[in-house]
């Protein structure tokens, strides 16, 4: 972003970096891909799935079409269409866990990018955002964020 956008538009959702997705784990997923499958319509409009579980995890799991890897999950109740790519995964305390990756055929099941798998990658760029913004780091930016750890709006 060319500017900082403050938190009275936009508040960021802090970054499920400490605790890897769980089999049976409930989530939301948002996304603003297609709504219809059938028709690749309905694009831009944001649509949030709630009660979706995770299936399973890594190499433990796989679909007609993909072998997951290391650090990926999967969800057949949750469904993910073209435009979704890049959106949250959010667990029952509102921080986001998974990245939508990838989907089957006709948007059915959903492969996510598991947030924890990349905390390094995460935590460096919450890092260089608060050093290039001039604003003090994000509480997460420590290495925790799954024990009672909320997002201030930074």
């Amino acid at each position: 972003l060319a500017s900082s956008i403050p938190s009275s538009l936009a508040t960021p959702l802090v970054p499920r970096i400490d605790a890897h997705a769980a089999v049976g784990e409930g989530f939301a997923a948002v996304g603003y891909g297609y709504t219809d499958p059938t028709t690749m319509t309905g694009f831009g409009t944001r649509m949030r799935l709630d009660d979706r579980t995770v299936r399973c995890l890594g190499g433990d799991c796989s679909t007609r079409a993909d072998i997951l890897r290391a650090g990926e999950w999967l969800s057949v109740d949750a469904t993910l269409c073209p435009g979704d790519s890049g959106s949250p995964a959010i667990d029952a305390e509102g921080k986001v866990f998974g990245v939508a990756s990838r989907a089957g055929a006709d948007c059915s099941s959903a492969i996510y990018s598991d947030v924890a798998s990349f905390s390094d990658v995460v935590t460096k760029a919450g890092l260089d955002a608060a050093e290039s913004g001039d604003y003090t780091a994000s509480g997460w930016t420590s290495g925790i964020s799954s024990v009672g750890m909320t997002c201030s709006g930074s």
